[in-house]
């Protein structure tokens, strides 16, 4: 008995790996997968999960990447549209700038300026998917925000982010699409600023950190008397604090005999017993005095002090300009609406006036803008040399700004190359991924075929030869007589 029972185990064992192998190689062949659960082949069952993880990782990268290049695509084309309007700003300027152009018509051309103006500005704001392209890492809000009076814009604030938003576009490998705005459209290489007045203001030795064109405005506050104690009874005038134009050490000059002022050397002024005679020098400086209390002997030079102030934000702020401050090499002057300073050195300070100041390299293009427009509209009531000398040098202002977003426009159009270049680099990766993977998890259906047959065969077979082993009894081993 014990040579039928191993018979019998061997052919339930076989049938029983036939019917597996059978089962198999159908389910194989009605799914066309060769690993339908890692048990059917542990190693390639791995590389497979391997593979498809891979290839959800390349299309996270290739949605960031068209996230990242219709940002530069929307960028660009805000760029370009920027340019075109600088453009068109520069060919007013350059008209403006011609002697042959009356106020009325600079007044004209600053209306399309103004206009110009608003239209970077929304180009500047501009949004694409919940995102300002020009604000950097801050994304939730407008990176450029305008103050305005009378509804013209007077500053232009940026309000975004420093740095940019880098995503992964590919492994080991970020970029940003959302550009910082106060890089593209501010120079960024600083210069000493320029003083081109004649007020005798000139750069201080400290870093300043007022940016493009900046106005500072020295106006007087009052005039200081010095005869050395002789009691020559002069003052200064009843009109002197609005009338007077000088700042820091003059000297006028008394002759006892002619009854006669001069300032600096100038031009002699008869007096008698004026309280608010005008005196004035050969370069154009004014005095107001007050002779009604000459003591009528004094003979000579007295020494004459001008305070006065220093203003970088038309007038909103001052600082005061006293007597010891004339020495100062290093006088500080603050921007109350930006908090920038303007370093100035005021020995050589002579008189009061609208002193223009120029930073070049750190021009930015809305406050060129607003330069150019209010020089139009000749806010300051400059003359009209003073005002096409000033929109000659604002050319050069702008074309600075036209410089640095041109080469922004490059530098978007080379990010936008590499996206496409890496673009079809993860897709060709994606397509390899998916492709080993499914060659490794997918069937061979003719060689399953030929399996399932010849498997069917051995299977029908073993059924066949388990069946006739099973029918036997004791009577087939009888002998026949």
């Amino acid at each position: 008995m014990s040579g039928w029972g191993a018979i019998y185990n061997n052919t339930r064992y076989s049938i029983s790996t036939l019917s597996e192998a059978l089962a198999r190689l159908q389910e194989q062949a009605s799914t066309g997968s060769r690993i339908v659960r890692a048990s059917d082949d542990p190693n390639d069952a791995l590389r497979v999960l391997c593979l498809k993880h891979r290839s959800l990782d390349l299309a996270g990268y290739a949605e960031n990447l068209d996230s990242v290049s219709l940002n530069l695509d929307e960028a660009s084309s805000s760029l370009q549209g920027i340019y075109s309007s600088l453009s068109r700003v520069q060919e007013l300027t350059t008209q403006a700038s011609s002697q042959t152009y009356g106020g009325a018509n600079r007044r004209s051309m600053a209306e399309e300026v103004d206009s110009l103006l608003e239209q970077v500005l929304s180009l500047a704001n501009h949004e694409t998917l919940g995102r300002y392209v020009f604000g950097g890492a801050g994304v939730s809000s407008a990176p450029y925000v305008a103050q305005r009076s009378g509804g013209s814009i007077v500053t232009v604030g940026y309000e975004g982010s420093d740095a940019e938003l880098p995503v992964p576009v590919g492994p080991g490998v970020q970029c940003s699409g959302l550009l910082v705005g106060e890089r593209v459209f501010r120079g960024s290489d600083r210069h000493d600023p320029q003083f081109l007045g004649n007020t005798g203001a000139k750069a201080g030795s400290a870093t300043s950190t007022v940016q493009g064109d900046v106005w500072l405005i020295l106006g007087h506050a009052a005039t200081a008397y010095d005869d050395g104690g002789a009691g020559s009874g002069i003052a200064a005038g009843t009109g002197s604090v609005t009338g007077d134009t000088i700042l820091g050490g003059h000297t006028l000059t008394v002759n006892a005999a002619a009854r006669t002022l001069k300032l600096d050397g100038g031009a002699a002024v008869n007096f008698t017993n004026e309280t608010n005679l005008e005196v004035t020098s050969g370069a154009g400086d004014k005095v107001h005095v007050d002779v009604s209390g000459y003591n009528g002997t004094f003979d000579g030079d007295i020494t004459l002090t001008g305070a006065g102030t220093a203003s970088i934000d038309e007038g909103a702020s001052s600082a005061a300009l006293t007597a010891g401050d004339f020495t100062n090499q290093n006088f500080k002057v603050t921007d109350s609406r930006t908090g920038r300073i303007l370093y100035v050195s005021a020995t050589g300070i002579t008189r009061t006036g609208l002193e223009p100041v120029r930073v070049t390299g750190t021009y930015d293009m809305f406050g060129t803008l607003i330069q150019i427009r209010d020089l139009m509209r000749n806010t300051h009531n400059l003359t009209e040399s003073q005002q096409v000398a000033r929109l000659n040098e604002t050319i050069g202002s702008l074309k600075e700004v036209m410089t640095g977003i041109q080469q922004h426009v490059t530098s978007v159009g080379g990010r936008q190359g590499a996206m496409e270049s890496l673009k079809t680099s993860l897709g060709e990766l994606k397509a390899n991924a998916d492709t080993e993977g499914q060659n490794l998890e997918s069937a061979d259906i003719a060689q399953v075929a030929t399996d399932l047959a010849r498997t069917q065969t051995l299977y029908q077979m073993s059924l066949q030869v388990a069946a006739k082993l099973m029918s036997l009894n004791l009577l087939d081993f009888m002998p026949i007589e």
